[in-house]
């Protein structure tokens, strides 16, 4: 949070080459590969896994592990450009599970150089 507040720009090198070159405000743009989002569901976790992965937009479904009485946290990350909130409550709405919570993940800076890393190690592998 402090590069953020007080540099103008952000450059991150990996292994001698410059992976991001951005102004500070407009660094998420590098890692735009869809929103995350977690969300607290109750439901049969197996069968909430399979229908979250079954909707359109969504490239990315998996539970956290983390358990609150009768609902389970997941983590969605949609395509490039979907807001899948509609389309998520809906499938919800259609099987009777509840959605007792639903937060956007941050894209901080760290987030995104854990996520250019990643597509830099991936890239080159």
């Amino acid at each position: 949070s402090e590069v953020q507040s007080l540099c103008s720009r952000v450059i991150i090198i990996n292994e001698g080459r410059i992976i991001a070159d951005e102004a500070t405000e407009s660094i998420t743009r590098a890692v735009d590969d869809g929103r995350e989002y977690r969300v607290k569901i109750c439901g049969p976790q197996r069968e909430v896994i399979n229908a979250l992965r079954a909707i359109n937009g969504i490239v990315y479904a998996e539970a956290t592990g983390e358990r609150d009485s009768d609902s389970f946290t997941y983590l969605i990350r949609s395509e490039n450009g979907v807001d899948i909130r509609k389309p998520l409550f809906n499938m919800l709405a259609r099987n009777g599970w509840a959605q007792i919570g639903l937060e956007a993940v941050g894209t901080d800076l760290e987030n995104v150089f854990v996520r250019l890393m990643d597509h830099d190690t991936h890239r080159r592998a």
